[in-house]
């Protein structure tokens, strides 16, 4: 099958990596460096498994801006490009999506399209009703960053929405259905079919729990801070109950990367007709937990008489490239606004300078010139170190 793939993101590189094994597939992206990166046959960003995997295998993507390259000769199209929340409009900004749908409209009417982009509940519907010709359902992705691989070869569930009653709509699903399970590792993998404001409302509300989950073990730790209690063993203790389970909970800075800051967001938009309380409260949640980092951070700096503050890593999670709502940049802004000198250690930006502030290059002379060192998660490295460390990551072995 010819599969063109619209975004070199981790959602739509790792599943073309793993198409590319039975199918030829071709990414489109707009940012040439990019397409000169996955020529050469590597990933355009840094992702440990995704390099493994394209060491090990023999995988061959061609990418490219053109669109007529893209679309004309394809058989099947997944979009899989950003649609960030925007505070402008209210919702997510799906703009993107369309002006790749006006692309196809124009060279490829017969191209079955799978959106797999976060979009908002009944967007699947309206763009059916747009593009009458075009053929296009929905379907979400579960992906833990930096697992993508091992996550597309064991998933979860796979969701498709779409209209069942059209039957070019019925085929659609079916194609990809069979594609999707054809990569998978692992025997009976459930299938969620749906209409496409359920697989919509899915995917929202699956991470709008999981940012919940974020919030709540934030919260249990503020908790601990305020009344000097043992972060550590209340977790364990709350987390063998089975119920409850020991996964995502240890605490951190706030929830941030690709998807629970911007999900969270939109979901508590689309409550606008709808009474609740508790959508809005992880959203208000994460804010405040960020504020009250800040004044820690602050006040233990005024106790040392730390001179220099040391922010360790702007990734938004250990083992990423993803600087996407990062909690540490409110951190960072806020500690600059009170007239602190701070220095950066991220090796992942080549640049010295970073948001005013410099950005050490060697790690030895990070440590060295640090009175105090924030870390939003720790690891081996900065263990070393740990003295001058302040931190709320508890549980290192956390999932």
């Amino acid at each position: 099958m010819r599969i063109t793939i619209v975004g070199a993101g981790h959602v739509g590189f790792s599943l073309g990596v793993l198409l590319a094994r039975n199918n030829q597939v071709i990414i489109k992206e707009i940012d040439k460096s990019k397409v000169d990166i996955i020529n050469q046959g590597k990933a355009p960003f840094f992702d440990r498994e995704i390099e493994e995997y394209l060491s090990s295998n023999n995988v061959k993507i061609t990418a490219t801006t053109s669109s007529e390259l893209a679309f004309k000769n394809s058989d099947l199209c997944l979009i899989a490009v950003p649609t960030d929340y925007s505070d402008a409009l209210g919702h997510f900004d799906t703009s993107k999506i369309e002006s790749v749908l006006d692309e196809i409209y124009s060279l490829n009417q017969d191209l079955k399209i799978v959106i797999k982009s976060t979009i908002p509940v009944g967007y699947t519907d309206e763009i059916c009703k747009k593009y009458p010709k075009l053929a296009v359902i929905f379907s979400p992705e579960f992906l833990r960053e930096g697992h993508s691989i091992e996550d597309n070869l064991k998933p979860d569930r796979i969701v498709i929405g779409f209209n069942a009653e059209s039957k070019l709509l019925l085929e659609t699903a079916d194609t990809y259905e069979k594609l999707m399970l054809s990569l998978a590792a692992k025997q009976n993998v459930p299938v969620v079919k749906t209409s496409p404001s359920n697989a919509e409302a899915i995917k929202l509300f699956s991470n709008a729990f999981l940012a919940m989950r974020v919030s709540f073990f934030n919260e249990l730790d503020t908790y601990s801070m305020f009344k000097k209690l043992d972060t550590r063993a209340i977790i364990k203790g709350v987390c063998l109950d089975k119920r409850i389970g020991d996964y995502y909970n240890n605490p951190s800075f706030g929830y941030g990367g690709y998807c629970l800051p911007k999900d969270t967001k939109q979901l508590a938009n689309q409550f606008s007709d709808v009474p609740q309380k508790l959508i809005s409260a992880i959203v208000d949640s994460n804010e405040n937990r960020k504020n009250i980092i800040l004044r820690e951070i602050l006040k233990c700096s005024d106790e040392k008489n730390a001179k220099t503050i040391g922010i360790y890593r702007l990734v938004a999670k250990r083992d990423s490239c993803n600087f996407a709502a990062s909690p540490i940049f409110f951190i960072l802004k806020g500690l600059v606004s009170n007239h602190k000198n701070i220095i950066i250690y991220e090796p992942l930006v080549d640049s010295e300078l970073l948001f005013g502030c410099r950005n050490v290059r060697y790690f030895e002379d990070f440590i060295k010139l640090s009175d105090l060192i924030i870390a939003n998660r720790v690891d081996e490295r900065i263990e070393i170190c740990r003295d001058k460390v302040l931190t709320r990551d508890v549980l290192i072995s956390s999932h």
